[in-house]
């Protein structure tokens, strides 16, 4: 039995880390693999933004007035597009492809 365990302290020292850090084994494997993916997936992410088209290009409507670029990085995706043209003409569903009307007016009354 003991030369069992002693086999094991040389063989494994990374699976002793938890315990010398005071933290139970069944808590300390779950947190290193929790690390070790969560860092491979940022990783991942990291690397694929360069590899998809949008990332590249900026989006079709821009913020303006304003300086904050977190604003206009995530203030100007998705439906903003529509809002600002709703904001500065008004509804349009005649002789144009994408009607406004299917929009809630409460942004652009906000805005």
């Amino acid at each position: 039995m003991d030369m069992e365990l002693g086999e094991r302290k040389q063989n494994g020292r990374l699976w002793l880390w938890p315990q010398r850090l005071g933290m139970a084994r069944w808590l300390g494997l779950p947190l290193l693999f929790f690390a070790v993916t969560r860092l491979g997936i940022a990783l991942i992410a990291y690397l694929a933004v360069p590899l998809i088209n949008d990332s590249l290009t900026p989006p079709p409507y821009h913020l303006r007035g304003t300086e904050n670029v977190l604003l206009d990085v995530f203030g100007s995706r998705w439906d903003t597009g529509f809002y600002i043209s709703i904001v500065e003409e008004g509804y349009k569903y005649e002789g144009v492809p994408l009607p406004s009307v299917a929009f809630f007016p409460l942004l652009p009354l906000l805005m």
